[in-house]
Parts: C-alpha cells; sequence; structure tokens
C-alpha cells in the first residue's frame, strides 16, 4: 500500500509549489542546452536540482557541495579532456572504446578524488563530469550547465525561508 508523507499532509502547497519551482528551473535550462546530445549533462543537472529544491536546508544543497562539486567536476572533466587531446598525438595506440571507458572512468575517480579531498560532495557533478567528458568536452555545454545550477541555486537561496526540506 502507498502511504503519503506525514509532512506532505501538513504542507501540501509547500511540496506542489517547490515542485512547481523544479519544474520551471529545469524547463529554462532544458530550453538552453541540446537536451537529446547532451543527455548525461542534463541528468546530472537534475540531480543536482533534486537536491537543491527537495532539500533546500540541508547541507548538501549547501554552496560548498553544490557548487563547489561541480566546479570541481567541470574543471576535471576539461583536464581529461585536454589529456584526451594531448594521447591523441602520442604513440599510444588505443582504440576508441579504451580511450573513451578509460577518459570516462579517469573523469569520475578525479571528480570523486577532488570531492572528497575537499569536503565537497556531491555525487551529481561526477555525472556532470563523465557526461562532459563522454559527450566531448564543450565550453558551451560547461557554461549554460554551471550557469542553470548557479541560476537554481540562487532561486533556492532567495527562497529559502519559504522551502521545506521534503525528504
Amino acid at each position: 500500500m502507498i502511504t503519503l508523507d506525514s509532512k506532505f499532509r501538513q504542507y501540501p502547497l509547500k511540496y506542489v509549489s517547490q515542485t512547481l519551482l523544479t519544474i520551471i528551473s529545469v524547463f529554462v535550462i532544458l530550453l538552453i542546452i541540446d537536451a537529446i546530445s547532451e543527455a548525461v549533462v542534463v541528468a546530472s543537472f537534475g540531480a543536482s536540482t533534486f537536491i537543491i529544491f527537495a532539500m533546500p536546508n540541508l547541507r548538501a544543497s549547501s554552496a560548498r557541495y553544490v557548487l563547489g562539486g561541480n566546479a570541481i567536476g567541470l574543471l576535471v572533466a576539461f583536464g581529461v579532456h585536454v589529456l584526451d587531446l594531448l594521447t591523441k598525438h602520442t604513440h599510444i595506440q588505443w582504440s576508441d572504446n579504451i580511450s573513451f571507458a578509460f577518459m570516462g572512468s579517469l573523469a569520475i575517480g578525479l571528480t570523486m578524488f577532488a570531492m572528497v579531498i575537499t569536503d565537497s560532495e556531491h555525487p551529481p557533478a561526477a555525472g556532470l563530469a563523465l557526461g562532459l567528458t563522454l559527450d566531448g568536452f564543450s565550453v558551451r555545454t560547461a557554461t549554460i550547465t554551471i550557469l542553470g545550477i548557479i541560476i537554481v541555486f540562487s532561486v533556492k537561496e532567495l527562497l529559502k525561508k519559504h522551502l521545506l526540506d521534503l525528504v
């Protein structure tokens, strides 16, 4: 049997308004990003947005984690992209499949490492690094994604006193 969250019964308008806020925020960003070709990046953005609006008062949705983690994911993806470009001009003969798998796993591993040593863990940022790496790093996509995260985070901060932790 499905049961409703007790907080939903107490604050139904908060749940509905925060859900609508999430829908509107993501809609605007998806209009800008090519949601089909950038599917992994969009999925990461969606996961970050969930954390921001479903848990607005928890540590996981603070600037250090959301903005810091995503910045790390972006920087690592750029670094892995540069490494990928450099290895294409060496005598290392990898198949595209091996290169693809190695660079993707490197992006996730290095992002995880950088986030845990800087105490800025944000799991969707590993997805961002993977998406930016596997799709071929695009400054446009990286910029729009980070700006989207900043905008969504800023909306949360502006409305924080009206937002409820839904989880």
